[in-house]
């Protein structure tokens, strides 16, 4: 009896000693960096139906106009993409406010091209939370995008050390069962053609439950290193 009781006791010993290291940051990240270190040992992966378009030094040499402005080249990224056959773009961009005041046809110029393109090629538009929504509101290509219901939030979910590991994929649904999706989501639910649901807590897609790591996020199956996609 005595044995139980001594084996008991430091079998609880052992789970408390636990949960308090798992409280500890030094611990936390030790586990973190192990999780990492399993996508090392494991390799890049190979990687098909998606190409990156982005904004290197090379970029900003050639586009010398304020960043704030780039709606024309937005646009024309847009309609090349689109003739190229893509099947879906996301366009990971905020526009917190119109800027015809500085610039008169900006607004118009990126609105239409989102427009223009959402029979044969969606894009899936980026609204960040927390900022100003009237603002965010009165942006033409914030309201085209709304009323296509091509819109995303933009938010990512960082680890204690600021790396980017999970992600939720979706907000918390509303008391009427609606909810807005993360901007890769929303890309891949318009690149199958399946929008998800949330039946009894679990999000579902095609008819399959998502393995969240909690409500509604899961992790980053991360195919390799910095270029293991294609970009231009």
């Amino acid at each position: 009896m005595q044995r139980r009781f001594i084996i008991a006791a430091i079998t609880a010993s052992s789970v408390i000693v636990t949960l308090l290291l798992g409280n500890v940051r030094f611990f936390q990240l030790v586990h973190l960096k192990a999780g990492d270190l399993h996508f090392l040992l494991r390799g890049k992966r190979k990687t098909s139906n998606v190409v990156l378009i982005t904004m290197d030094q090379k970029t900003l040499e050639v586009f010398t106009d304020l960043k704030m402005f780039w709606h024309p080249y937005y646009a024309e990224a847009i309609r090349a993409v689109a003739e190229g056959g893509a099947k879906v773009l996301g366009l990971d961009v905020a526009f917190g406010l119109p800027v015809t005041k500085w610039e008169p046809n900006n607004d118009r110029i990126l609105a239409e091209a989102v427009g223009s393109t959402a029979a044969t090629m969606p894009v899936i538009c980026t609204y960040l939370v927390g900022m100003n929504t009237t603002q965010q509101g009165q942006v033409p290509v914030n309201m085209i995008a709304a009323a296509l219901n091509l819109s995303a939030y933009g938010n990512l979910t960082s680890d204690p050390d600021d790396f980017i590991r999970d992600q939720e994929l979706v907000e918390k649904p509303g008391p009427d069962g609606q909810f807005s999706c993360g901007l890769a989501f929303r890309v891949a639910e318009k690149f199958r053609g399946v929008d998800a649901t949330v039946e009894k807590g679990q999000l579902m897609w095609a008819g399959r439950a998502i393995p969240a790591i909690q409500p509604r996020t899961i992790t980053i199956n991360y195919a390799g290193p910095p270029g293991t996609f294609p970009r231009i």
